[in-house]
């Protein structure tokens, strides 16, 4: 028997991560002097080159890195450097590969007046894959059932770079030891073509006053627009962004010194469009010598990005800092570790982020001390992929005599994803004749005043049958009716 199937091309994002790999490097003080201890470590992964050949990509990148250190007279310096790595990856079975590199864990050391740093890498293959959907055509032979189903599948992917530059004032700062960026993205709209990318730069500012050592925080706002083949007005984009280096100048000034910072940043972006899918979910074999047979396609994991803002109180007893007479400044130490479990009602996430307290003993020596404030919240979506926990935000002070309060704001990225699925019938198979007591599937062609009652009727079923098997509850001329029966329970009118 001749069967007819049409196809549907379909396509979606798929991600995976491929190899890790740990490198290491060396950065050293230029002054000589000792090295009391690290108040800000900062480092971006970059890849500078990558060419797949079959599925083997080989990967040309580096880390880099920027430390700020305390000397022993209080003042504080910064070291920056670039470690470069390669390496070569298997990228799976996906169309159009893009490596992309995050660094996964880092440790840092303090060794004769020189910073050793060490990384484990973590490289990761995104890319399109095509899914086809082949469905049941209806013919002479084949009696079958339709309907249409909405999904959501990729109509452009893209990563791109581009640069984000911000004059800022800075009242009372004498100079600029450090600068480290957190890029946060709040909305992507799609043009013909393009998409207008808006988000949130959350810049750490390490200064020497004339007090000493300060941290500050300052946001910059961004909007960018990125090429996007394929995209079209109206579509559904997200932008996952990153950064790769942060260079900044600063001049000083009697009133209010003026910091130059440009950031470069990555982004990864995927358009959505609306399709609807025609699927054949019965069908039935005029002859009666054939059984159908069934698939179910994983199609695509639908996203919205969502951003909520938490906060959380740490207090570090000042009796654990050892030889402390008074407090100086506080800034955030590498990156924050968080861990997410979806549970019912919402998404559980804790972890943890590390803070330096810089600090003065009794004999007027500088110290720092790395101290881990745990936090944990949850939002209000039981299926949320956590993309980003940002820290927004650091505000230190002495309470009492023998506490510091850390008060530590976040912003928290995620996609809602849902899971889509289509269900159809994919082809018959020859059984040979049915039994009488075989399931089968009885089709009738609806007539000009056909209803319920005559339908059933022709069927040899009941009428209730009829309207909860079939989508309307009226019936046009010509259109297919189905009824599930078996032979024994035929109902007489």
């Amino acid at each position: 028997m001749a069967f007819e199937f049409n196809q549907t091309n379909l396509f979606k994002l798929k991600k995976e991560k491929v190899c890790e790999f740990a490198v290491s490097g060396k950065l050293s003080s230029d002054d000589g002097e000792n090295v009391v201890g690290i108040l800000k470590c900062s480092y971006f992964p970059q890849i500078n080159t990558c060419e797949i050949t079959g599925n083997i990509a080989s990967v040309l990148g580096q880390t880099n890195v920027e430390i700020c250190y305390l000397k022993e007279d209080g003042s504080a310096k910064n070291m920056r450097g670039a470690i470069e790595w390669q390496n070569k990856c298997e990228v799976g079975e996906i169309d159009d590969a893009k490596i992309s590199a995050k660094i996964k864990d880092a440790q840092v050391e303090i060794q004769n007046n020189a910073v050793y740093f060490s990384c484990l890498i973590e490289l990761g293959a995104e890319g399109t894959m095509s899914v086809g959907v082949y469905n049941l055509a209806e013919n002479e032979n084949v009696a079958a059932k339709k309907t249409s189903k909405e999904i959501k599948s990729i109509c452009a992917y893209s990563k791109e770079k581009f640069t984000i530059a911000e004059d800022i004032s800075l009242e009372g700062a004498d100079n600029v030891i450090c600068v480290c960026p957190q890029i946060e993205t709040i909305a992507a709209v799609a043009g013909e073509n393009k998409a207008q990318i808006s988000g949130t730069a959350y810049l750490e500012i390490i200064c020497e006053t004339e007090n000493g050592v300060s941290s500050t925080f300052k946001a910059i706002d961004f909007s960018e627009e990125i090429a996007l083949l394929g995209a079209t007005i109206g579509g559904e984009v997200y932008s996952s962004i990153g950064v790769e280096n942060c260079e900044y100048i600063f001049t000083p000034s009697e009133e209010k010194g003026q910091l130059s910072v440009t950031i470069s940043a990555v982004c990864e972006n995927v358009c959505y469009k609306q399709e609807e899918v025609e699927l054949t979910t019965d069908a039935y074999a005029l002859d009666r010598q054939t059984k159908q047979t069934s698939s179910c396609e994983e199609l695509q994991s639908v996203m919205e990005y969502k951003t909520e803002s938490k906060q959380t109180t740490f207090a570090e007893n000042c009796d654990c800092l050892d030889g402390f007479d008074e407090f100086v400044c506080a800034s955030v130490y590498g990156g924050t570790e968080w861990f997410a479990e979806n549970e019912e009602g919402g998404t559980n996430i804790s972890g943890s982020v590390a803070i330096c307290l810089v600090y003065k003993t009794e004999e007027g020596k500088m110290r720092t001390k790395i101290t881990h404030v745990p936090y944990n919240f949850s939002v209000e979506e039981a299926n949320a992929e956590i993309e980003s926990v940002v820290v927004k935000n650091l505000a230190a002070k002495v309470r009492g005599a023998h506490e510091i309060v850390l008060d530590v704001s976040f912003d928290v990225g995620y996609f809602i994803t849902t899971t889509d699925y289509l269900e159809f019938i994919s082809g018959l198979e020859d059984c040979g004749e049915l039994e009488d007591d075989d399931s089968a599937i009885m089709v009738a062609i609806a007539g000009e005043n056909d209803d319920a009652f005559s339908l059933g009727k022709r069927l040899h079923a009941k009428p209730e049958d009829v309207l909860s098997q079939n989508e309307n509850a009226s019936f046009a001329a010509g259109e297919k009716v189905f009824v599930y029966k078996h032979k024994e329970e035929n109902f007489n009118y």
